[in-house]
């Protein structure tokens, strides 16, 4: 509740959030807060989830990469052995 941003009505009075006790109140009207539920456990699966993707799209790409050099490597090899016979 702290971020929201106190307002000025058409009749001009000044309206924001007010804490009493353990309850906010805002406009002289009880606000009933609620929160999205939080799993740690699903949160943490999603983060492994998406690591694990990237780790194997790193892994793919190295592995293109290694044999990039490896067919550059042949045909240079070729290259040399036709120019010497």
């Amino acid at each position: 509740m702290s971020l929201v941003v106190p307002t000025i009505t058409a009749d001009g009075s000044l309206v924001y959030p007010v804490k009493k006790g353990d309850k906010w109140h805002f406009a002289g009207q009880e606000v009933n807060l609620s929160f999205a539920s939080c799993d740690p456990a699903k949160d943490f699966e999603d983060g492994a989830m998406i690591s694990g993707s990237l780790i194997v799209l790193c892994a793919v790409a190295y592995g293109f990469r290694i044999l990039n050099d490896f067919i550059k490597r042949m045909m240079i090899e070729k290259y040399h052995e036709s120019e010497t016979i």
